[in-house]
């Protein structure tokens, strides 16, 4: 289950713009991001050593002309390309992609316990150890921003996010948030499937592990219909009941006139 998003990150993130002013964030609007689909290979053997698809949102904070904070909302493209940081090893994964010229979205998996190897396949776990995005602050992205900066990075060093045991894919189509550099970027992830390092058949899902908030929207599916069902059972029964102490009053008034 994914760290709580709250986590902060380490002191060598960037820190969160001034809040000297006391009205929220403004929000520029973005169009609602569309699932992508990436694998990777090991080097090594050309097998696969990742694979994954979701839709990921960056809420990006900044301070804009008027010296007021301000919400710019990114989408990752669905044609992000797989950066030549990326690298699969037997014990860590890192998972890096390239969009808006040279913005870079980072995803370091790890094994939960550093000796897994002597575990069962049950019992390896992996989530992603660290989420991390570089990008640039500049007018092209941030039209009314107040001072355009260089390149900057943000980071959560410290989660457990997507974790699930080997051999098995984890699903989540909830909306899951991160905080990263303090919550200068909020990024918010829906429709994922992921597998790493090891698969059962190459280049396929094995049996996913679904989040809790999937498996709670599923109760609540089945749970609804039940309820209403109940309640109409129960409004049938009432009007019935209604209906036959109405007729046996009928009756007996009609017993006592004769």
């Amino acid at each position: 289950t994914p760290s709580s998003n709250t986590t902060t990150s380490s002191s060598n993130t960037t820190a969160a713009p001034s809040n000297t002013t006391s009205l929220a964030p403004t929000s520029t609007p973005s169009p609602k991001p569309e699932m992508g689909n990436w694998t990777m290979e090991d080097s090594s053997d050309k097998n696969t050593c990742l694979k994954i698809q979701m839709a990921v949102e960056f809420d990006i904070i900044y301070v804009d002309k008027n010296d007021k904070n301000a919400t710019k909302i990114f989408a990752l493209p669905t044609d992000a390309k797989i950066a030549d940081s990326s690298n699969c090893s037997d014990s860590e994964i890192i998972f890096a992609l390239t969009f808006n010229d040279d913005w870079v979205m980072t995803l370091v998996f790890k094994y939960d316990d550093p000796k897994s190897s002597s575990l069962s396949a049950k019992s390896k776990k992996y989530s992603v150890h660290e989420f991390k995005l570089t990008y640039t602050p500049s007018a092209k992205y941030f039209p009314d921003i107040k001072t355009p900066e260089a390149e900057t990075t943000v980071s959560n060093p410290s989660l457990s996010l997507f974790d699930t045991a080997e051999k098995t894919s984890y699903k989540c189509t909830a909306e899951t948030e991160v905080m990263l550099g303090g919550g200068v970027v909020t990024v918010k992830t829906t429709d994922v499937q992921v597998q790493a390092f090891k698969f059962n058949t190459n280049d396929k899902y094995d049996s996913a592990s679904e989040c809790s908030a999937d498996k709670n929207s599923d109760k609540s599916d089945k749970i609804i219909p039940i309820v209403v069902g109940c309640a109409l059972a129960g409004l049938v029964l009432i009007v019935l009941i209604a209906y036959l102490i109405g007729r046996a009053r009928s009756n007996r008034q009609g017993y006592q006139q004769v």
